[in-house]
C-alpha cells in the first residue's frame, strides 16, 4: 500500500463515521502494526482488534488495562514530556516490551486529550510517523462527536468519571490513579454544586477556574453540567462552605457536601447525597444555599420510602388527629405545635416564630394536650411527633 493509498484510507474511515473503534482497526491495517488509542488517564478508548493483535495486548496488558508501573518508566524517560509538547510523533523502546512503540499526541486547541500509540511489530514505513498525525487529527474529530472534551485534558477525569458510572473495579482505579499521580486525601467530602435556572454550562468553566485558584481540592470536574470538588476533611469548614458560594456568586445556585469517606469507590453514593441536598432544598424551599447532607439526610430517607410507600401512612395517627380538627374548627394547632418542637421546645423562640405572645402559644399547647389526651413532656411522643411533621413536610406538592 503506498503512501497515498494509505492516507486515503485513513481519511475514508473518518468520512465513514463508524466510530474510534473503526478509526483504529482500519489504522491497524494501513500500518501493518497493533495500534491504540487512550486518554490522559490511561483509560483505553478504542484497541485495533485484529486477531494477531490480541496476543499482544495480553502480553502488554494481562489485567485488560495499563500498569502503573509501566506508565512509570514512560514518564521516567521523559517521553511524555517531548510527546505533549509537539504534534510530531515520538519512538520509544522500554525494559517492559521488547518492541518499540510510536506514539503521537490527540490535540485539542492547545492541549492534548489522549495518546495514539503503534507497537512495531513490523518495521514502520518512512511515511507512517506523518501518517500517524492524520490519525491523531481523525481520532480527535470522532472523540469530539461523541463526547464532549474540555474535562478530558485533566488527567484525573476520566477515572473519577468511570468510577461515578461504575466502570472500573477497586483494582483498576487504584493503578490509574496512582498512574496520574492523584493524591487523594485519607478522609474526604464530595461538594456538588450548580445554577438552578438558566444556569450556562460554560459559565461552569469558570466557576471551576475560580475554585482551583481559591481552594486547594485534590480534585475538581465538570459532571452531568454540575461542579464535582473533592476536599480533605479537615478543610470543610465555614470558609470552605463561604468560599465556594463566593465562586458561584450572583446567581440562583446550590451546594451539596457528602458525608465524609474514605474510599474512592463510595464516590456514586456521595455523589448521589450531593445531589439529594438540591431535591430537598428545592421541595422544602430552603433559603441556606450550601448544605450539608447530614443536614437533610432524614428527608431524603422520606423521598427514599415515597417511592415504595404512601407516606401518610407513616405519620403518627396524632398528627392526622389534630390536622383534622384544625380544618373542621379553622384552628392552628398544628402548626402551634410543630413550630415548638422545631424550635427545640423553647417557648420564646417558638412564639417569636409565630409572631404570638408567648402566652398563647402555651395556651395553645395545653389545649391541644387536654383535646387529644397527649402529654408534650413525654420525650418519645414528641420525636414521634416531630418526626411526623417533618415526614409531612415531603408530602406537600411541590410550588
Amino acid at each position: 500500500m503506498t503512501a497515498s493509498e494509505k492516507k486515503e484510507r485513513l481519511l475514508q474511515a473518518l468520512i465513514e463515521r463508524k466510530g474510534l473503534q473503526h478509526l483504529v482497526d482500519v489504522a491497524a491495517e494501513v500500518f501493518q502494526n497493533p495500534l491504540f488509542i487512550m486518554d490522559l488517564s490511561g483509560k483505553f478508548l478504542a484497541r485495533s482488534s485484529r486477531a494477531e493483535d490480541r496476543p499482544i495486548w495480553e502480553m502488554m496488558f494481562p489485567d485488560q488495562r495499563l500498569v502503573a508501573k509501566d506508565m512509570y518508566t514512560v514518564e521516567k524517560a521523559g517521553i511524555f514530556e517531548i510527546l505533549f509538547g509537539q504534534d510530531e510523533p515520538v519512538f520509544g523502546r522500554f525494559d517492559f516490551y521488547p518492541a518499540r512503540f510510536l506514539g503521537c499526541r490527540i490535540r485539542d486547541k492547545d492541549g492534548a486529550v489522549g495518546v495514539a500509540t503503534l507497537v512495531e511489530c513490523i518495521p514502520v514505513a518512512e511515511e507512517d510517523p506523518e501518517l500517524m498525525v492524520l490519525l491523531c487529527k481523525a481520532a480527535l474529530f470522532e472523540i469530539l462527536y461523541y463526547e464532549h472534551t474540555a474535562m478530558q485534558t485533566l488527567p484525573y477525569f476520566s477515572i473519577l468519571k468511570d468510577i461515578l458510572e461504575h466502570m472500573v473495579n477497586a483494582e483498576e482505579a487504584r493503578e490509574r490513579i496512582q498512574a496520574v499521580h492523584l493524591k487523594l486525601p485519607r478522609r474526604m467530602r464530595l461538594a456538588a454544586g450548580g445554577y438552578l435556572r438558566n444556569g450556562s454550562p460554560l459559565a461552569l468553566h469558570f466557576v471551576r477556574e475560580s475554585v482551583m485558584a481559591s481552594l486547594e481540592p485534590c480534585a475538581c470536574i465538570l459532571y452531568e453540567n454540575q461542579l464535582l470538588v473533592l476536599l480533605e476533611e479537615n478543610l470543610c469548614g465555614v470558609s470552605v462552605q463561604k468560599t465556594l458560594e463566593d465562586c458561584f456568586s450572583g446567581a440562583s445556585f446550590w451546594i451539596g457536601i457528602s458525608r465524609s469517606f474514605e474510599d474512592i469507590l463510595e464516590l456514586p453514593e456521595m455523589y448521589e447525597q450531593a445531589k439529594a441536598v438540591r431535591m430537598v432544598r428545592e421541595k422544602l424551599q430552603i433559603e441556606k444555599r450550601c448544605l450539608y447532607y447530614d443536614d437533610i439526610f432524614l428527608y431524603h430517607f422520606f423521598a427514599v420510602a415515597a417511592g415504595k410507600h404512601d407516606l401518610g401512612s407513616f405519620c403518627h395517627p396524632l398528627l392526622l388527629q389534630i390536622t383534622a380538627y384544625d380544618q373542621k374548627n379553622h384552628t392552628e394547632l398544628s402548626k402551634s405545635i410543630e413550630a415548638w418542637l422545631e424550635s427545640g421546645r423553647n417557648m420564646q423562640r417558638a412564639a417569636g416564630r409565630l409572631h404570638m405572645h408567648k402566652n398563647t402559644l402555651y395556651y395553645r399547647l395545653k389545649r391541644a394536650e387536654e383535646l387529644f389526651h397527649m402529654d408534650l413532656d413525654d420525650e418519645n411522643l414528641c420525636f414521634l411527633l416531630q418526626f411526623s411533621f417533618r415526614l409531612r413536610q415531603m408530602m406537600r406538592p411541590d410550588r
